[in-house]
């Protein structure tokens, strides 16, 4: 369960898995197949949502552990030398105050980065948030509280509004619209640069193509 596939410094794979037991095993070149036998880990607290980072020649194990008073909002962790351990306890990183706090802790342009989310409406949805994450100079993490400002962007994309309102996007692309209540009609239709489409929340960008609704439409583009 809440598998997590960690490279070393030397290439090596490894994946970590597990609820309220954490087990390990390595990894061939292709990803996919065990190189040797399964291990399993002694872990304080855990419960699930593994993830391991390593940072100066130090491996961190982090993981909702099942000890909060919601279900699975705290975000504890523990220390080794090696990707098998031993590993040593060191205590809570946050308090997420919802149903699970399932993360992930990268670096990058020399920063710590705390990707983790909360819940709302509801507690089965969920929300994306990042935080900076700062060490001590004996390398453990310093706690950290959530904020509502998050991290600074490290750079701005555009957006789908952006671009389907380019005229270089209209010379490459048709843009269809399929009616939500019959699968079969489609209607395509060609624009140039002076026409623009209705505002509407954006569904998901995939290969460069844009998607979205507005009620009873979806709209994409595809190549001409």
């Amino acid at each position: 369960m809440d598998p997590c596939v960690f490279i070393d410094d030397d290439g090596q794979a490894y994946l970590y898995y597990g609820q309220n037991s954490l087990c390990v095993v390595k990894l061939k070149d292709d990803m996919i197949t065990k190189d040797g036998e399964i291990k399993n880990i002694p872990l304080k607290n855990f419960h699930e949502g593994i993830w391991m980072h390593k940072k100066d020649g130090l491996y961190y194990l982090s993981y909702p552990s099942n000890k909060g008073d919601m279900v699975a909002n705290l975000l504890e962790y523990s220390i080794g030398k090696t990707p098998y351990g031993p590993f040593e306890y060191k205590g809570i990183i946050m308090d997420n105050r919802s149903r699970n706090v399932h993360h992930s802790i990268v670096k990058f342009n020399n920063k710590w980065y705390l990707f983790y989310h909360v819940q709302g409406p509801s507690p089965y949805e969920r929300k994306v948030c990042a935080e900076y994450l700062e060490y001590n100079p004996d390398g453990t993490i310093k706690p950290l509280k959530m904020t509502k400002n998050g991290v600074i962007p490290v750079k701005r994309f555009k957006c789908a509004s952006d671009i389907y309102q380019t005229d270089m996007v209209f010379k490459e692309y048709y843009v269809h619209s399929r009616n939500i209540d019959d699968n079969l009609k489609i209607d395509i239709s060609y624009l140039n640069g002076s026409e623009k489409l209705p505002n509407s929340p954006v569904v998901y960008i995939t290969d460069g193509y844009w998607r979205r609704f507005d009620h009873k439409y979806i709209h994409y583009l595809t190549r001409k």
